[in-house]
């Protein structure tokens, strides 16, 4: 018996449950399991665009059904050392990782797969980074294609 109940009903219903579901619970769904992304995937939700942000310490993915404010979106933060007085909303998931690059670049991966994203930007922390370790850094965190990149010299707290 699966965790999920969702993963036991037949593909119609399962298709249903999804079609019922607001944004962001289909983006946690599809983030639960590859079995339960694919159900998510069978629903072809379309996104407006997946933004992700890259630093040593910390991670971020937001994505955007809509640009509407106040419109449907979810975001993930990975941190290497999170801090104790962090509060989440029901829209934002903090998670203590020990590589948040790769956890991030695992989220946007399968963010990607599943959903139909319109667009897909990157922004990247060079901050501190010499020349001799830039090039080795950008081919760790800019593993997949993007429609923009945008480097910045400063972290995500600083902005």
């Amino acid at each position: 018996m699966s965790p999920l109940p969702i993963l036991n009903l037949p593909d119609s219903a399962a298709d249903l449950v999804v079609k019922l579901l607001d944004f962001p619970e289909k983006v946690k769904l599809c983030m639960s399991s590859k079995r339960s992304a694919t159900i998510v995937e069978r629903a072809k939700v379309k996104v407006k665009y997946i933004n992700t942000h890259m630093e040593d310490r910390r991670s971020i993915t937001k994505i955007f059904e809509t640009e509407l404010p106040g419109g449907n979106y979810h975001i993930a933060m990975f941190y290497s050392n999170m801090s104790k007085f962090l509060k989440s909303s029901e829209r934002e998931q903090h998670r203590k990782v020990i590589n948040p690059i790769q956890e991030n670049i695992n989220h946007a991966r399968r963010l990607l797969e599943t959903f139909e994203v319109k667009e897909f930007n990157y922004s990247v922390c060079v901050k501190n980074k010499t020349s001799g370790t830039l090039e080795e850094y950008l081919k760790r965190v800019v593993a997949m294609d993007y429609d923009f990149i945008e480097f910045t010299g400063f972290t995500f707290w600083e902005a």
